[in-house]
């Protein structure tokens, strides 16, 4: 690996906060329905791997244009990032019926191992893959496992810190891929989003959960979404007060310590002692 495993910031508060960030060369999965945020988290830590100097690619399916604004409803200049190499977007094509029409997993299996040769070709220090949605929709599972831990392995040996966005699974089919993908990940980011009784979003819970390290665990707070800021978390820990051990009471003793007794100084006259 380039880099010492070490924690470093996140650009996601509430991870940064509870978790102390994110391990260099960890693999963090992030889950949550259409519409609640998972892009917003994505351009946050991408933006703070810009804080840091560090170079990140950003696969995306959206078209660049809407990726730019998002960015901006977050203060983020992402085309000027872009102007000075330091976010890399990779469009990324859905792949269509007629491509998974033969023989889907060994499609689907290229287009994750794609990503390697993308990250060799531009050695990035982070990457966002928004969203992997599309790309898990293996028929054996079994394989997709394989290829899913080959490519996150390849990528942590470069030095490289992952976030996979993912959709929330709706299917059994697509509950079991999420699973399985949770499973292999070195921690995991769950959006829920809450709406009004007008169906109009205004935020939810977001919970964080650990697979490896973190040995802080698991926290859940609410979540809403800021003008300028992104998802923003209110999370105020709570304080445990101290439980002492209660001693029982000294009993009087005939004997006292060394540390007791009293030593009277004795002024004795200036002489040569040998």
């Amino acid at each position: 690996m380039r880099k010492k495993i070490q924690l470093t910031p996140s650009g996601i508060s509430f991870v940064d906060e509870t978790w102390g960030g994110f391990y260099n060369c960890g693999t963090y999965l992030l889950v949550g329905p259409r519409k609640s945020g998972k892009t917003l988290l994505g351009l946050q830590f991408t933006k703070e791997a810009i804080n840091q100097q560090a170079v990140c690619v950003y696969f995306t399916n959206m078209r660049p244009k809407d990726l730019m604004i998002n960015a901006a409803s977050i203060n983020f200049d992402l085309q000027h990032y872009m102007d000075q190499n330091q976010v890399i977007v990779i469009r990324i094509n859905l792949p269509s019926v007629k491509d998974l029409d033969s023989e889907p997993d060994k499609f689907l299996a290229e287009y994750l191992q794609d990503i390697v040769s993308v990250v060799e070709q531009y050695q990035p220090s982070k990457i966002v893959f928004d969203e992997l949605t599309p790309f898990v929709g293996y028929n054996d599972t079994d394989k997709l496992k394989e290829v899913y831990l080959q490519t996150c392995e390849a990528i942590e040996d470069l030095g490289v810190t992952s976030l996979f966005i993912l959709g929330e699974p709706v299917s059994q089919q697509s509950k079991n891929v999420a699973d399985l993908l949770r499973e292999n990940s070195t921690g995991l980011i769950n959006l829920k989003k809450k709406e009004n009784s007008e169906g109009f979003f205004y935020g939810g819970n977001i919970t964080i959960t650990p697979n490896i390290g973190h040995t802080e665990g698991q926290f859940r707070a609410e979540y809403h979404i800021q003008s300028q800021e992104g998802v923003v978390v209110d999370f105020n820990p709570i304080s445990h007060p101290a439980s002492y051990l209660k001693l029982p009471k000294k009993k009087e003793s005939k004997y006292k310590s060394l540390s007791e007794i009293e030593i009277t100084i004795e002024n004795y006259p200036a002489i040569s002692f040998y």
